[in-house]
């Protein structure tokens, strides 16, 4: 599906624009858990709690969904494809994880929103959990920076499923070195998440 100019850089926009603005919010949200999380137990530490509760359901969240959305059309939509290269694939599956990090961890922060607006949290109360938001929203940072970085340099390596464009019959490729180590990083923060959870440290571990 080859769309004309006009709408492809439209599309494009679109992406691009929710795509920066969910780094950014997340970005927020992650400030939010560090004060928290360092704070002192006054009006501050609570006020980070509830404004997490506000800036992930109705920022991060919707941000995220346009994000995945967005980047799936965009790639139907251009030579690229979505099944063609390796390096939209991976781009796609980090959106799609980190999109499900943090809805993973809604539940979490409705919980501290919850115990912020019914009074002081010091500094040794719920401390798991919210060091568990801290990492996690550190780690959804750094695997969104690793798919901005993919959709920037566009490593080669095409998959089995590349058709033939022109007449002629493109051959396939492996994936090349630089969309390896940036895959492999991707993977190392979103298991170190999973084994923090399959430890026991996860955010209902008070």
């Amino acid at each position: 599906m080859q769309l004309n100019p006009s709408w492809r850089k439209a599309r494009l926009l679109v992406h691009l624009v929710g795509s920066l603005a969910w780094l950014g919010a997340i970005a927020a949200y992650f400030a939010l858990a560090v004060r928290g999380f360092t704070g002192a137990a006054d009006l501050g530490t609570r006020a980070a709690y509830m404004n997490m509760l506000d800036v992930g359901w109705h920022v991060v969240v919707p941000l995220g969904v346009v994000s995945v959305a967005t980047g799936a059309v965009q790639a139907l939509g251009t030579p690229w494809g979505l099944l063609r290269n390796y390096w939209v694939i991976v781009k796609m599956g980090i959106g799609i994880l980190a999109l499900g990090i943090m809805l993973l961890h809604m539940g979490p922060t409705d919980e501290l929103a919850l115990a912020a607006a019914q009074g002081d949290i010091r500094p040794a109360d719920l401390r798991g959990l919210r060091l568990q938001l801290v990492l996690d929203s550190a780690a959804a940072l750094v695997v969104l920076l690793i798919a901005a970085a993919l959709g920037v340099y566009k490593p080669r390596g095409q998959t089995p499923w590349t058709r033939p464009r022109d007449g002629a019959v493109p051959g396939t490729s492996s994936p090349g070195r630089w969309l390896k180590v940036l895959t492999v990083a991707a993977a190392l923060a979103i298991a170190a998440i999973l084994i923090a959870h399959l430890t026991g440290h996860s955010p209902h571990q008070h």
